[in-house]
């Protein structure tokens, strides 16, 4: 998968180079920082102009959600985001595909529902986030409990225990 200034994702099959086997366009048509792919490969996640989070279902190219790093609302109940709105370095998928970890320019790590788009929280540290990744492992603890790492701009990784949703 691919993106760029255009705002167009691409997912390509390196058999059938120089042709994207479909494309995506973002609802705004802005610069894209990062896609990912969720783990069972069936939805993609991207940044858009570094502000707007958006899934897009990969067979279908079907928008699942669009939020606003730093915002409850959906972009379509939201207003375009000001100067003093955050914006998003990096995004991550836990390893069963269900959560969503974004991080923008406050160094807030942002945790999403990914079925819902639903923000279900928040993780505050006295450092500034600027990168994160779940661990790869389904379960690393009793209960289904994982772990996410941080990494801020003063250098410093932290480890965050995520407890699953019930």
């Amino acid at each position: 998968v691919s993106s760029g200034e255009d705002g167009l994702i691409h997912v390509w099959d390196a058999l059938t180079l120089p042709h994207p086997l479909i494309s995506y366009q973002t609802p705004q048509r802005r610069s894209i920082r990062a896609v990912q792919w969720s783990p069972d490969g069936k939805v993609i996640a991207c940044l858009e102009d570094g502000r707007r989070v958006h899934l897009f279902h990969v067979a279908t190219g079907m928008l699942l959600w669009s939020h606003i790093h730093g915002t409850d609302a959906a972009l379509g109940d939201a207003n375009e985001p000001d100067e003093e709105t955050t914006c998003i370095g990096d995004l991550a998928f836990s390893s069963d595909g269900n959560l969503l970890a974004s991080v923008g320019d406050n160094g807030v790590p942002w945790l999403w529902d990914v079925a819902t788009g639903t923000h279900i929280g928040s993780l505050h540290s006295a450092e500034d986030v600027r990168t994160l990744a779940f661990h790869p492992s389904r379960s690393t603890g009793p209960h289904g409990l994982s772990h996410l790492a941080t990494g801020s701009r003063q250098g410093t990784i932290q480890i965050w225990p995520v407890y699953p949703r019930t």
